[in-house]
């Protein structure tokens, strides 16, 4: 663990560094949030596309169960292949 050390014993050589080690923490954190963000909204976008793929695909399944049922109900108009 690193020595304590008291403000008036710090030089100004050393202010210089801890300001600057500072404002680079600041710069990297609004990096990292800017990039959140961005994270965000492309997780909010798959979302939506996720879900009306998933309406689209619900509705897809609900057609093609309704035109299995009306073919199997249809009575057939084909002659059968040995006539």
């Amino acid at each position: 663990m690193s020595e304590q050390i008291i403000p008036e014993q710090i030089t100004p050589a050393q202010w210089r560094e801890l300001n600057r080690q500072l404002v680079e923490l600041q710069m990297q954190m609004a990096f990292q949030e800017d990039v959140l963000t961005a994270l965000d909204n492309v997780v909010t976008s798959q979302q939506q596309n996720l879900d009306r793929l998933t309406k689209s695909q619900q509705r897809l399944e609900r057609q093609l169960a309704e035109l299995s049922g009306a073919a199997e109900a249809a009575p057939s108009d084909q002659r059968p292949p040995h006539y």
